[in-house]
């Protein structure tokens, strides 16, 4: 299989046999999969780095530094989050603050509703459709 290394796009063409086009379907995620395992570990080391780099910020009562290649600076934001559910819901639907909310559901959560039998007022069901490659000898 031959693909861009910039972009990772496919550079063979899609086999006009099923077979074929299976197998090449087989090697791209597998080559995507064993990228996806050195990209984790990276963010990984990026994570424990910028851990590491606040810890020694707070111990030296920095926030900031420069390197040859860069800054590394801390940076604070305000994020929200619920002090009391119950106060939080009572707010939103006094004043039809639905805005505040993500709109998506709890797949797992609703699912198994689904399954014990409950109907869920106003929630439909979509149905996706996609391909599932497994290799021979697996399932």
């Amino acid at each position: 299989m031959k693909y861009d290394q910039q972009t990772g796009k496919v550079k063979d063409k899609l086999p006009v046999k099923l077979g074929p086009a299976v197998d090449l379907l087989l090697s791209v995620q597998d080559a995507r999969r064993r990228l996806a395992r050195v990209v984790e570990g990276l963010a990984s080391s990026e994570s424990f780095l910028k851990g590491e780099m606040l810890k020694r910020f707070k111990k030296q009562e920095l926030n900031g530094a420069k390197g040859a290649k860069g800054q590394c600076e801390i940076k604070r934001k305000n994020v929200p989050t619920s002090t009391s559910w119950p106060d939080t819901y009572k707010y939103i639907k006094k004043n039809d603050a639905f805005d505040i909310l993500q709109r998506r559901f709890n797949e797992e959560a609703v699912t198994a509703r689904w399954e014990a039998g409950e109907a869920i007022p106003g929630v439909g069901k979509f149905t996706v459709v996609r391909v599932s490659i497994t290799p021979r000898g697996e399932k």
